[in-house]
């Protein structure tokens, strides 16, 4: 099952699940249980609230750090080493 989402901004996030059933599952599977997660500023809390969905991290720095990013910045989290960082994409 492949999902793909993408938004007015032409982008968007591949997920790939190999497991046949429960395909209609891969949205919530894909978004706690992956390992490189790449965030942008989202300015609706009830989004901002599925954070503590992502596992490893603090869910208000993960908050904090995402609403101080500027257009094309993105916050990347690495959950096997619990890294955290801001990638600029100019």
């Amino acid at each position: 099952m492949v999902l793909t989402m993408s938004g007015a901004m032409g982008i968007g996030g591949w997920f790939f699940v190999q497991k046949p059933t429960d395909a209609g599952k891969t949205s919530l599977w894909s978004f706690s249980q992956s390992d490189h997660i790449f965030i942008a500023k989202d300015p609706e809390k009830r989004n901002r609230e599925r954070y503590n969905e992502i596992g490893g991290f603090d869910t208000r720095e993960v908050e904090q750090a995402c609403m101080t990013l500027e257009p094309y910045q993105f916050l990347y989290l690495e959950r096997t080493h619990g890294y955290m960082c801001i990638i600029d994409s100019k």
